[in-house]
């Protein structure tokens, strides 16, 4: 998807992606407006990029909620250089298993090389958590922040597992 959304519909999403066995899953969009989730987005392909350009607003639920399940083989990498406000958390993101390759690389050129879970973002604000982020793979989980981030019950809430090589 690509493209400055609204979808102020009761119920619903602006963005909602599910990919299954998918080589690999890329979102890229401008400004975000939602009732409820801003960004949707799961599965257990390859790697998955969410690039937001503008804000991501939504009203009731998360931001931005990413997650790469079970079997996934690559990173999952979220980027935004707006503004995240959401009634719950302003991003929501787990990896269960995937890692980045030697060449992979989030939508703004970043190196993903041994990275599980990417997150870098400007402002951030949640009902919440401004940042919720649960690693569960092998790879390092990196958390990038520009700006303020901060949430009902914490600015930046991570997890990494003990088989995660850092967290940083």
């Amino acid at each position: 998807q690509t493209g400055g959304l609204s979808y102020e519909n009761e119920f619903r999403s602006a963005v909602k992606a599910y990919t299954a066995n998918a080589s690999s899953t890329t979102i890229s969009v401008t400004d975000v407006i939602a009732k409820e989730y801003g960004i949707l987005a799961y599965g257990n392909g390859d790697a998955l990029n969410i690039r937001a350009s503008g804000d991501v607003t939504s009203q009731n639920n998360e931001g931005i909620w990413a997650a790469a399940y079970g079997n996934s083989l690559g990173p999952l990498s979220i980027s935004v250089s707006g503004d995240v406000n959401a009634g719950q958390a302003g991003i929501y993101a787990r990896n269960d298993s995937g890692v980045g390759g030697a060449n992979a690389e989030d939508l703004d050129g970043n190196s993903l090389e041994g990275v599980s879970l990417a997150i870098t973002a400007n402002n951030v604000t949640g009902g919440t958590d401004g940042i919720y982020a649960n690693n569960k793979g092998s790879g390092a989980l990196s958390i990038t922040v520009s700006g303020d981030v901060t949430g009902a019950d914490e600015g930046i809430d991570a997890f990494t597992s003990a088989q995660s090589t850092s967290m940083y």
